[in-house]
């Protein structure tokens, strides 16, 4: 009798420590027991090109390292997690079907949830942008040039460039993959000729052909927001001038 007291009694000093700090989680995963907020909503997420019901819920902390989005399957199971600090960018799509899709990228991997109401994108929009940083997502781009190195072997693919801090990302938004992604300080130079535009890193070196093309009807628009950037971010990559194929003629 002793002993079930004393673990009651040490079950419910448990339970009310947690409380102090935040809501408990039951979940049985590395999941924090204490957390600051939570948001959580009925979704689908798009897997291998089928949409599926899912629930997904990002809990957030004082530190970002411990803020997670986690996707459950409708039995409560965990199905996937992924740690806030891997996140490079949150970007709303035009609507699909009966879905507004919300697109969140990660270093390594893309997820692509959809919601019912054009209001709940952006609130988890905002809500995760307060946690890691807004986004500057610049869409309607076409991959035309990527190195040769696997697995960056897709072509004619619709893409997105997502920068979130001091990091860049370029997206295929039709695979659903991270091309490529790197600090703001590995980008080497950036041009535009003609449509399209031309970005290349330090650390892919290995030969002539390691830049990306990524063709835009606003090429020269993109190029100019760079070149603020890298002034607001006191950058050093290089910057060469638009120019335009049809009259090879170099434009400021």
């Amino acid at each position: 009798l002793i002993s079930l007291s004393s673990l009651l009694v040490s079950s419910f000093l448990l339970l009310m420590l947690c409380g102090v700090g935040g809501e408990v989680s039951f979940y049985s995963s590395p999941l924090p027991l204490i957390y600051d907020d939570c948001l959580e909503a009925e979704v689908e997420v798009r897997d291998n090109g089928r949409w599926k019901k899912r629930q997904v819920c990002v809990y957030r902390q004082r530190r970002l390292s411990g803020s997670t989005l986690v996707i459950r399957k409708k039995n409560g199971g965990i199905e996937r997690e992924f740690g806030l600090e891997a996140l490079c960018g949150v970007m709303m799509e035009q609507k699909e079907g009966v879905r507004f899709p919300l697109l969140i990228g990660f270093t390594r991997e893309i997820v692509r949830i959809g919601f019912k109401l054009a209001d709940s994108v952006v609130r988890w929009k905002r809500f995760m942008e307060k946690i890691c940083g807004e986004t500057t997502s610049i869409s309607s781009l076409i991959l035309e040039h990527i190195p040769f190195l696997p697995p960056f072997t897709t072509l004619g693919h619709n893409a997105a460039i997502l920068i979130m801090g001091s990091r860049l990302s370029i997206v295929d938004t039709q695979k659903e993959e991270v091309v490529h992604s790197a600090p703001l300080t590995h980008i080497e130079l950036i041009t535009a000729i003609d449509n399209s535009l031309w970005i290349s890193f330090d650390d892919l070196r290995k030969n002539p052909d390691e830049y990306f093309s990524l063709e835009s009807m606003k090429a020269k628009e993109i190029l100019n927001y760079f070149r603020e950037l890298r002034e607001v971010k006191c950058l050093r990559f290089k910057m060469l001038p638009y120019k335009a194929k049809c009259n090879s003629r170099a434009e400021a």
